[in-house]
């Protein structure tokens, strides 16, 4: 992709509200994440979590929001704020390392690194332009992969066996 659509993204994304931002990055994480889901059953691999049945409010806790809440802080956040630190601008190449962290806190199958590595580009975008516009970033990432869990985990609860 050239520089300047790479731009022309930043600059539609930059104009937007916080909140649209979190509608597109959730519209986004779920078209990923289906996209692979149907790969991983074509292919007949295993794609990721699975939840534990036996103790749904754990689940929930740990899958929506404390697991979000530490991703989204461990990357891209953090990642994001220290580059600022060194750097008047962090670019492109600190968003696509923030998702390549974030791509690999999700190890538990090649399927969903792939996936949390697509994401975590959208959102690690999105969290740029919102410590630029200072608006709350870690709160609307964390909406945001807290919003896609919620989604995933409701689904994989009535999937069946």
């Amino acid at each position: 992709m050239k520089k300047s659509r790479l731009l022309d993204l930043y600059r539609f994304f930059y104009k937007k509200k916080p909140m649209m931002l979190v509608l597109y990055g959730w519209i986004f994480a779920l078209a990923s994440t289906s996209i692979v889901i149907s790969i991983s059953l074509l292919l007949d691999t295993e794609w990721g979590y699975q939840p534990q049945n036996e103790d749904k409010i754990y689940d929930w806790f740990v899958v929506v929001m404390a697991g979000p809440f530490i991703g989204v802080l461990l990357s891209p956040y953090l990642p994001l704020k220290v580059a600022g630190w060194f750097k008047r601008r962090p670019n492109f190449l600190i968003i696509l390392i923030a998702a390549l962290i974030f791509g690999g806190m999700h190890y538990k199958s090649l399927l969903m690194v792939v996936t949390a590595f697509l994401y975590g580009l959208c959102w690690a975008l999105f969290c740029l332009i919102l410590i630029r516009r200072r608006k709350h970033p870690l709160f609307h990432v964390w909406l945001m992969y807290a919003l896609h869990n919620a989604a995933l985990l409701g689904i994989a609860t009535m999937w069946p066996e």
